[in-house]
């Protein structure tokens, strides 16, 4: 490697090394990304140029899983620079499609639980009066939210909350559940979610608080999911972006869980490697 490649190299580990950080992501996720933007920048250079050039170069021997990735840590390198990415975007999108498509057509390594066993797996602990992983479930797959975000105590009144803390708020026919201490926080502000259902309403009225700071989180929730293969709330995560590929059903759970939808793209479907795993 000559010496102004090293020099283009450092100087974009450095300033992108920054960035990521500054993103909140997982050490090893940033490793990643600067193993990726070095694969790129050691044969082409940065990517600052055209967008249709980039990703024909990005296609050249890497199989699709590849450039995925590759396309999303460009994505992410060029909003750094405050870069156009809007079509490398939506080659994600087709590019995730095709990589769908390859996958679907390989047995699986291990066999996941549908969206109807995981509710099965709820209506029979409500059946349980085994409320708390009820609640535990429901809020896992409609939300899609992380473990830190149920980490909440149940009130009935707006005074006995405050600012800091995840809130369920109780009243006749809803519940609020306000989310004030989530991993993108500071990026993505208070969350407010109003919950009418039912069953979720009475489970959660015999409940003082849903996780607790001190908790073994991934023991609790796996206590809950035994039943269904001790899945994580990651993996619940990949289930439901795999059980409806849409745009909105991607930006649903995007707002939900804080987290851009690139990376639930590139990060959180099962056929994307696990140690690619950002927020």
């Amino acid at each position: 490697m000559d010496t102004d490649l090293k020099t283009i190299r450092k100087s974009t580990h450095m300033a992108f090394n920054d960035y990521l950080v500054s993103e909140g992501l997982k050490p090893i996720t940033i490793t990643n990304h600067l193993r990726m933007i070095s694969r790129y920048t050691d044969t082409y250079g940065e990517p600052t140029g055209n967008q249709e050039e980039i990703i024909s170069n990005i296609k050249k021997g890497n199989t699709t899983s590849i450039q995925v990735n590759m396309i999303g840590t460009i994505s992410k390198w060029r909003q750094m620079k405050n870069l156009e990415v809007k079509l490398l975007q939506e080659n994600i999108h087709i590019l995730h499609s095709q990589f769908q498509e390859e996958k679907n057509k390989k047995s699986l390594d291990m066999t996941l639980p549908s969206v109807q066993d995981i509710t099965n797996e709820m209506d029979r602990l409500y059946d349980k009066q085994t409320y708390l992983g009820y609640v535990i479930l429901y809020l896992f797959t409609t939300f899609t939210t992380r473990n830190m975000d149920l980490i909440a105590n149940v009130v009935y009144d707006e005074s006995e909350t405050n600012d800091t803390d995840n809130w369920f708020i109780v009243s006749t026919d809803k519940v609020i559940w306000r989310r004030q201490k989530y991993k993108t926080f500071k990026k993505y502000g208070k969350k407010e979610h109003t919950i009418t259902n039912e069953k979720f309403l009475s489970a959660i009225k015999q409940l003082s608080h849903i996780l607790k700071e001190n908790d073994n989180v991934d023991r609790v929730v796996k206590k809950y999911t035994k039943n269904i293969g001790g899945i994580t709330e990651g993996f619940i995560c990949k289930i439901m972006l795999l059980e409806n590929q849409t745009a909105q059903n991607y930006k649903r759970i995007s707002q939900n869980r804080g987290t851009d939808t690139n990376t639930l793209l590139t990060s959180y479907d099962i056929s994307i490697p696990l140690e690619l795993q950002s927020n």
